[in-house]
């Protein structure tokens, strides 16, 4: 009887594998990695603003978003060959290093996007009427599911295909 592999065995085979699989080449290419990144903002801001838009568009239009969004994520994993993703048992010293460089980048983009984010809703509050009752003011701010929708999907998105990102144009960058 064949014992069974735990995951974090799976998943160091399957990081060996991609890194030896051929068929995914046309991916790996630096043209094609900067491709997938310009790609990949555009799905996310395409994603977040059919969600904002969707009740005038079509229901669904932001799903159709966020499909996009998760194909360019797998694309990108595929032609990084799971470095940013990997376990440290997988990767030599290079690609650590490499990885967590990345991570470190991605944290500090997506710490701006959070604190963009903020700003403008403190901009935009600020610029909201009031309402004063007794010594507090309440600020009445009417957003649809949709767009409550297309701020989360922002966030979710921004969190998974960052770090992805920011490898795959390290790497085009470097002709890797």
């Amino acid at each position: 009887m064949a014992e069974k592999k735990s995951s974090q065995e799976r998943g160091r085979e399957k990081v060996q594998d991609l890194m030896v699989d051929t068929k995914f080449d046309r991916l790996r290419t630096p043209a094609a990695k900067r491709l997938l990144v310009v790609l990949g903002i555009a799905s996310q801001a395409g994603a977040s603003l059919l969600y904002w838009f969707e009740d005038s568009l079509f229901i669904g239009a932001g799903f159709l978003g966020v499909i996009s969004v998760f194909t360019i994520w797998w694309l990108l994993r595929l032609s990084l060959r799971l470095v940013a993703d990997a376990p440290d048992e997988a990767l030599d010293e290079f690609q650590v290093r490499q990885r967590d460089r990345t991570y470190l980048d991605a944290y500090r983009t997506l710490g701006s996007l959070i604190n963009a984010l903020g700003v403008a809703l403190m901009v935009i509050v600020i610029s909201t009427d009031a309402v004063t009752s007794g010594s507090v003011e309440r600020y009445q701010l009417s957003l649809t599911f949709g767009q409550i929708t297309a701020i989360i999907w922002f966030v979710l998105g921004s969190t998974m295909l960052i770090p992805n990102l920011i490898l795959a144009w390290n790497q085009a960058k470097r002709g890797i």
